[in-house]
């Protein structure tokens, strides 16, 4: 997992969301909505949020273009 990565996590609730990551750090994972990526990868404002590593179930490797 690395960042640009589409990750699958289970959220609050058991709601399943997808993600794009931004940084993978020791035992979590800090990921951000789609539309907010190339921002927060251009230096804008945090709009990340960090998930446990064990929450992410399904990981796809970065889109062409990304």
């Amino acid at each position: 997992m690395e960042p640009g990565d589409v990750v699958e996590l289970v959220a609050f609730g058991g709601e399943r969301i997808v993600r794009r990551v931004v940084a993978v750090r020791r035992s979590k994972v800090e990921v951000c909505a789609e539309n907010d990526f190339q921002a927060v990868m251009r230096g804008a404002p945090n709009k990340t949020i960090g998930f446990p590593i064990g929450d992410v179930v399904r990981v796809e490797d970065q889109p062409s273009g990304a």
